[in-house]
Order: C-alpha cells, then structure tokens, then sequence
C-alpha cells in the first residue's frame, strides 16, 4: 500500500518524464562572530591607534616620557589626583617599618629594636618610602639603591633613590635596538635584570653637565619598582595613564561650574519706575 506522499511523487515524475530526487532539508548553519572584531564607519576612528606592538616598543623612552610629564603635571595641579596617591601612602607607609626582634636575649632585642627606630629617623625612612610610592604611582616607576653618608653615628647605611629619566642609556657605546637592553636597563635572555646604568646627576637638574657622564650598578644593589602589566617588560608606566585624559576634564568642569556661577551672579539689576507703587482709584 502506497502513501499519498509516493503517489504525489511518482505522478510528478511521470508528468515531466524526469527523476526527481529527494533530498532531506538541513537547518541553517550557524555562524557566529565578534561584533568587536568588526570595523564600521561608526568604530574606525575610535580604534584608528591600536596595535600589536610587544611592550618595549609600546612603552618606549619616547612615549614614557610624554605620559610621566603629563602624569607630574597633572598630580602638581590636580588636587583629586595628588589627594588619592597621598592618602594611598598614607595608608600603606603609615609612619614606616617597625622591626621585631625575637630573640633569646631580651637585651639584645630592646637594644636592635632601638637602633632601627634611631637609624630610620637619621635617614628619613618613612619619608622615603612615601615619597617612593607617590612617584611609583605618578611616574610608573622609582629607584633605590643603598649608600652610604658620613656620619659620627656607628651606622652609616643610607638610601639613595632616582627617578626614572636618571636611568637611561649611555650616549657612548649604547647600540640601537640591543635585544637585552631597554633604556638603561640590561637583562638576560629571561628577561630578568643584571646591570642598570644611572647618570651622576638628574638630565634635567638646572646644575647637570654636558657630559651625561654616569656608570653600570649591578642588579644586587638597585632596587626597581615598577608595576609589571604585560610579559617582555621591563620599565614602568604611570599607574593613571588611562584616566589622564579624564582627569583635566574634572577640573574644567570645576572652572566652568564656578565661571557659570559668577556670570549668573552679575547679571543682577535694578528696575526702576516713574508711576505709582499704588495705581490711584477714581472715585
């Protein structure tokens, strides 16, 4: 017994004299995609700058030092910024490290402990180290290294910190493009530091020589702080790179708040008329 639907069929074949083969009805492929892996009209500007470049090139000497001006300049005028990265020190340097001694000789332990708390107030350590994290924060990175001060007191340690601009590449012998040097700064093949070079003076201290005249400190004697964000770097970047073009924008809207404010203020006048407060009523 044949169905309706074979009978259709075989009708069908035999009107136009044709086989016609019955194929099964697939479903729909999906396709999918990443409306942010597409480039509109309405997004080309917007991401006209990205690229693909590792983080040395990224981070060169050139855009670091654009980024930590703006980043000085914004933090010295910018009473937000310069209030969260202070208050941040604050909270985490507090009045500095406090050394515990536990040993089996309780004299032995008052008498280290007191000679830690003498030695960083001679050095300013609180201070220091406050000042080491705001530049950390404000210029993506800071060195420190130890030193020594001429002093009567038995222990003459002292530490000595740098900006970023006073580690740099030698002008003499420093090849361009060197796989295993980023700016004064020599690694391994691991990417791990060795040798930092620092000049005598800062490059933009108003007594510094012409001579850029500076010297190579091995890796055991420099401390370098620096935040690491993306694999194969080796300098820092100012913690608010991203909000610095927002950040200008609070204090305009400040200035435009208060000019406002001042143009509505003066517009006040005083109107005076010529007829009667009371209109008179005739009898």
């Amino acid at each position: 017994m044949t169905s309706i639907k074979d009978r259709i069929q075989s009708a069908f074949r035999g009107l136009f004299g044709v086989q016609t083969p019955v194929t099964a009805v697939r479903p729909p492929e999906i396709q999918a995609t990443f409306d942010l892996a597409q480039t509109t009209v309405h997004n080309r500007r917007h991401w006209a700058n990205a690229d693909s470049l590792a983080a040395r090139a990224s981070m060169s000497p050139a855009v670091r030092a654009i980024v930590r001006k703006r980043s000085r300049h914004e933090f010295d005028n910018n009473s937000w910024y310069s209030g969260i990265l202070r208050t941040a020190a604050n909270h985490i340097v507090g009045c500095g490290p406090r050394l515990q001694v536990l040993t089996t000789n309780h004299e032995a332990n008052t008498r280290l402990e007191k000679a830690w708390v003498k030695w960083s107030r001679q050095v300013m350590l609180a201070d220091k180290l406050r000042m080491m994290f705001e530049t950390y924060w404000k210029d993506g990175e800071v060195f420190a290294m130890r030193t020594s001060r001429p002093s009567r007191w038995p222990i003459s340690l002292d530490i000595r910190t740098f900006e970023a601009e006073q580690c740099a590449a030698p002008w003499i012998g420093q090849r361009l493009g060197a796989p295993y040097t980023d700016d004064g700064i020599r690694t391994d093949p691991n990417n791990n530091e060795i040798e930092y070079h620092f000049y005598d003076q800062h490059p933009g201290d108003v007594v510094f020589t012409p001579t850029l005249s500076g010297k190579w400190f091995p890796d055991k004697d420099v401390v370098h702080l620096f935040r690491r964000e993306r694999p194969g770097q080796v300098r820092g970047i100012p913690r608010a790179t991203s909000a610095l073009n927002t950040l200008p924008v609070m204090r305009r809207q400040e200035m435009a708040t208060l000019l406002a404010s001042e143009t509505s203020a003066s517009f006040a006048t005083f109107l005076k008329s010529t007829s009667p407060a009371i209109p008179s009523i005739s009898s």
